[in-house]
This record gives C-alpha cells, sequence and structure tokens, in this order.
C-alpha cells in the first residue's frame, strides 16, 4: 500500500464525496464523513482509509491488487 500526498488527488476526492477533507503534514491525514465505506474506487484504482499508530485522523491509502 502507498500513502496517497499529491494535493490534487486529494481535492479532487473531496470534490467527489469521497473524503471531507486534508489536513497537511509530513502527510496529508483526512477526516471522513460518518456514510464513507473505508474503501472506495477512483479513476481505476482502490483506495482505502487506514488509520497508523499516532494518527488522530486517517490516511488514504491506494490499495494494489
Amino acid at each position: 500500500m502507498k500513502i496517497i500526498t499529491d494535493g490534487r488527488t486529494l481535492r479532487a476526492m473531496i470534490s467527489r464525496g469521497y473524503i471531507a477533507e486534508a489536513k497537511y503534514g509530513m502527510f496529508p491525514q483526512v477526516d471522513h464523513n460518518e456514510n464513507d465505506d473505508w474503501r472506495f474506487s477512483y479513476n481505476n484504482k482502490n483506495y482505502k482509509l487506514k488509520y497508523l499508530d499516532g494518527s488522530f485522523f486517517p490516511f488514504v491509502f491506494e490499495v494494489k491488487q
């Protein structure tokens, strides 16, 4: 799995409603909506929201199949 750090990709996911807002630090963490599924597909790629140790918000990961 790879953490998504590209701001353009994250903003496109926000505008389509997959994630709520990006909080930028070393790696962007995101808010998610209560109704969100932790997995979603965007541009023929699969993504997953996942918490890492010590994080208050999940990260967006691309899932390799």
